[in-house]
């Protein structure tokens, strides 16, 4: 007899479609994967950092493989130590996660229930609408609004409502690459609501809103190693807030949040900050120079960015993002197709910056293409 499976998944689930599904519908996980996983395909899609980890956090890896058989330290103790350090606060204000998305797991489980609602911006980073709706949470949808995509608190404030439990503030905004004001997010921090301010890409605009921890008890701040200190690999991310927000994360949070190998490399990446802030100088001299060639090419808008990425918007009739990612792919350059991410359209792609190499690559194939 055949089990009808389905009957037995949580109904919010049903027409859930799963990030591996969203992947591999088009090319299929075998295309995907060696996409991924080759050494000659340029990646300009996912914001990586295209140099590698610090040696000295290559050698504290090698060295740790060793105490495999060992389960991690629970507590994170010594990398909370050292984020407190790093980012001006104290341990009991740090937590540390799988990535940034493990902390913002954590914070979906601790504060929204069933049909509690979220208030996120458009475009935004997708995997915060994805999570939310396994939670089984409402979200509130605001349109940036074009040219400059520009968040108003005064719509933040009508958005809000009895059930609002996080507003969600993406600063530098990924995709756009733009920095809210300050006086934006003093506003919004005005809110009866948790404002969780995603700092991803912190390093690469020195702007950060940490400092507020202490005077807001509303305020969360996630950062990540993933992307100026070249550690996308292993998966790792922190929150910043007060401590009684902190206590409450942690109810939820697994033994063993990270692994061993990935605690001591970010241990070691933050003794050795010099790397990271020389790769980010690296980065920042090649965005200029992409932002600079981009605007001498017919047929395409490239939006001013303080991140390591670029968007682009195609302003020449009959093309559109499938037909240049798709062109680029044959070139084995891989970019950002946006055509189906809320808040944009067919007409924008997003371009990490990559080695000198790799950019002026792009750029030569970028013109061949619109030509």
């Amino acid at each position: 007899m055949t089990k009808n499976i389905t009957k037995f998944v949580k109904p919010q689930l049903i027409d859930v479609q799963s990030n591996y599904e969203v992947l591999t519908q088009i090319l299929g996980p075998k295309i995907i994967s060696d996409a991924m996983c080759s050494e000659e395909m340029i990646r300009m899609f996912s914001n990586e950092n295209p140099y590698p980890p610090s040696p000295k956090v290559l050698q504290v890896m090698e060295d740790y493989l060793q105490i495999a058989n060992r389960y991690p330290d629970p507590t994170c103790y010594y990398l909370n130590e050292k984020i407190a350090e790093y980012t001006g606060l104290k341990p009991e204000n740090v937590i540390i996660g799988h990535g940034s998305l493990g902390v913002i797991e954590l914070i979906y489980h601790t504060f929204v229930g069933f049909n509690d609602e979220v208030i996120l911006t458009l475009p935004s980073f997708e995997q915060f609408e994805f999570i939310l709706n396994l939670m089984s949470g409402k979200p509130v949808f605001i349109q940036l609004q074009k040219p400059d995509f520009i968040l108003e608190p005064e719509i933040v404030s009508n958005s809000v409502s009895p059930k609002t439990k996080l507003i969600i503030l993406i600063n530098p905004n990924n995709p756009i690459g733009n920095v809210m004001p300050e006086d934006t997010i003093k506003k919004i921090l005005d809110e009866d609501a948790i404002v969780v301010v995603d700092e991803a890409y912190y390093e690469f605009c020195k702007k950060t809103v940490a400092p507020w921890i202490p005077e807001h008890e509303n305020l969360i701040v996630l950062r990540t190693f993933s992307k100026a200190f070249s550690l996308a690999g292993l998966r790792i991310g922190y929150g910043l807030a007060n401590p009684e927000i902190i206590k409450e994360l942690r109810k939820l949070q697994t033994p063993f949040p990270i692994n061993m190998i990935s605690i001591q490399a970010a241990i070691a990446a933050l003794e050795d900050t010099d790397y990271a802030e020389n790769n980010v100088s690296k980065i920042l001299k090649e965005r200029k120079y992409l932002l600079e060639e981009l605007s001498k090419i017919k047929g395409i808008k490239p939006y001013p960015s303080e991140t390591n990425f670029i968007l682009i918007e195609i302003t020449k009739e009959n093309l559109d993002s499938r037909i240049i990612t798709a062109k680029l792919l044959e070139n084995k350059i891989l970019i950002k197709n946006c055509a189906d991410q809320k808040g944009l359209n067919e007409k924008f792609i997003r371009v990490s910056v990559s080695t000198p190499e790799n950019n002026k690559l792009f750029i030569e194939t970028l013109k061949k293409i619109i030509g």
